[in-house]
């Protein structure tokens, strides 16, 4: 499996939980379980991005577009863990 198909599967795997999110109601027991499968999926998708994604691009990019794409991925993956931790 390449780069792209593991970040495909990983997306997928992360939508999963997403759709069960939707199916459940505020403060119950089931949607904390989903909203920790969720956090445990986005964990390890950040960890291979920085193993791997970024590694490659690292490689090919300017030091400019490094920095745009470095901020831009820690302020998304950031306010991921807020609103994920305030669920």
């Amino acid at each position: 499996m390449d780069i792209y198909e593991a970040l495909r599967q990983s997306h997928d795997n992360q939508r999963a939980p997403c759709r069960r999110l939707l199916r459940t109601r505020p403060g119950t027991a089931a949607r904390t379980e989903i909203f920790r499968d969720l956090f445990v999926e986005l964990e390890a998708h950040a960890a291979a991005e920085e193993r791997g994604f970024f590694q490659v691009s690292g490689k090919i990019l300017t030091e400019k577009q490094k920095s745009t794409l470095a901020r831009k991925y820690l302020a998304d993956f950031e306010r991921m863990k807020r609103r994920l931790r305030a669920a």
